[in-house]
Formats: structure tokens, sequence, C-alpha cells
């Protein structure tokens, strides 16, 4: 029997041993997969090193990395064959998106969702406020902003959602085929620095059956879904287990009822379609097929 190694294979390979070396250590428990998680999980401690399959994460806001995934960023390294039809495919997902609101995001019924951008975005297991975390994603927009040389930089321009100029745009579409270009010769190189992993929660349901939500790294694990990759580590956060609802900071201070904090697991588990985004569903179909 042959044995093929191909170049994600060897990447792979590499990639473990690293993480291995470093568990070794001491410094960091690592997962192999999954399977591995469940038998320790009421063990864990985070942060923890997992190896996790790419068809099971989910991007910011609601968008999967799967083979049937609709994240734009997918897409564009999909079907764009060049820089210019990739900032194309985005500034057409930029313009049909119409999702400015959390209201509108997780469709709430609650009317004071309207009044909540959509970066302002918080998720019901945060540890932080509502203002904490506006705050701080205000801060680190600018902070990004200021870093890709954008005119603007005070002006909040969200990397998932509009409004975002075209300026900003272009941007985008040239980090993201520079990352798909080196892991594309290069295989994914993670690290140990504060940079060098794909950051994620772990989300659990009551089927045991799991979703990782890239926190940090969304242009990487786009790439990595784009380029057909299986698996990849993700170091993982917080892991979050739906019947634990009630114990979640934001509803037990009252932001967000259990039905609400529900619906937003659910509407990021299984990466719900809402009437925001169904301009953009459509051009999906006529794009890919």
């Amino acid at each position: 029997m042959k044995f093929s190694l191909t170049k994600h294979k060897f990447f792979k390979i590499i990639q473990i041993i690293k993480v291995l070396r470093n568990f070794f250590k001491g410094s960091i428990s690592y997962y192999e997969n999954y399977e591995e998680i469940i038998i320790n999980l009421d063990r864990i401690k985070t942060p923890i090193i997992a190896n996790l399959e790419i068809c099971n994460g989910v991007g910011l806001p609601l968008f999967s990395y799967s083979k049937k995934s609709n994240h734009p960023f997918v897409l564009s390294l999909k079907y764009g064959k060049s820089i210019e039809q990739i900032t194309k495919i985005l500034e057409k997902y930029f313009s049909l998106f119409q999702c400015e609101t959390v209201y509108e995001m997780f469709e709430l019924k609650n009317q004071k969702f309207k009044s909540i951008k959509n970066w302002e975005v918080l998720m019901p297991w945060s540890e932080y406020s509502q203002k904490q975390w506006s705050d701080m994603v205000r801060r680190n927009i600018i902070i990004q902003n200021k870093r890709l040389g954008i005119v603007n930089p005070e002006e909040i321009q969200w990397t998932w959602a509009r409004p975002t100029s075209f300026e900003k745009i272009k941007l985008e579409a040239n980090r993201t085929m520079s990352i798909y270009k080196s892991i594309l010769e290069k295989g994914y190189r993670r690290n140990d620095g504060d940079d060098g992993d794909i950051y994620g929660h772990l989300l659990i349901n009551e089927n045991m059956e799991y979703r990782w939500q890239s926190i940090q790294g969304q242009h990487r694990a786009s790439v990595l879904s784009a380029l057909g990759y299986d698996s990849t580590i993700v170091r993982i956060m917080k892991v979050i287990k739906r019947d634990d609802v009630l114990k979640w900071k934001n509803v037990k201070n009252g932001f967000y009822t259990k039905e609400e904090a529900l619906k937003i697991f659910d509407s990021v588990f299984y990466s719900k379609k809402n009437k925001s985004m169904q301009n953009w569903l459509n051009y999906i179909d006529k794009l890919c097929y």
C-alpha cells in the first residue's frame, strides 16, 4: 500500500509537532480532535489548543466555513480569479448584506437592539458588558484602520458588515489575497505568539454537537476553507454549553432574556439565514451556478 504525503498533510504534521512540543513543555493542553475534548470536558481549563474540523467553524457575524459556505471572504477566494474580481465580490457583499443593527442580525423582538450597531454585537456568554464591549471594539477598529492606512481611521468601518468604504474593501481584498498566496505556497504555519493561532470559542449543544466560532484570525480561517483544508489548529479561549444559558453573564444581568440568548446561540451554531442576508444569498446563487 502506497503512502501519499500531500503538501497539506506535510504542513499539518509539522503544525501538530510544534503544538505537541509546547504541550510537553506544560504550556497548554492539546487535543487531537473533538472526541478527546468531550472525554475530558469536565476537566478542561481554557485556553486549550485543538485540531478541529473546518466545516464546523463559524465566522462573524453568522457565516460558516463549511463547503457550502456563504462567507464573503471564502466565496471571493473561490470564485475571484484576480484581485479585481475578489474586490468586486466583496463590494457586492457589503452593498447587499443589509444588516446594520443587532436587531436585524438576529431578528430579535426587543426594540432596544435597534440602537446597537452590527459591530457592537455582544455574545450573551461574553464576560464584558455592552458598554465595555462597544468601547473595546471601537478602539480595536480604529487601531486596525490606522494600521491599514485608512484615510479617516476614526470612522467606524467594520470588516464584516456595512457601512464600509471602497477604500476599506480594497484593503481587505488585498489582505485576504496575501494570506491566500502565503498559505497556498507555504502551508498554514501557526506559532505560539499572540497572533499565532486562529482564536475561537467552542459552542456545544445538548446533543454534544459542536461549532467553533472564530474570534480572531477570520481571514486565515476563510483561506483554509477556500483551499479545502479539512481541519486546522484553533486556540479555544472559552467553552460555551447551550444548557448553561442561565449561567451566562449577559443573561444573569438581564441584558438578554433566556429566549434571546438561545436564539443568538442557535443562529451562530446553525449559521441561520435571515432577511438581511437574502440579497447576498441571491447573488451567491448566481455566482456559484
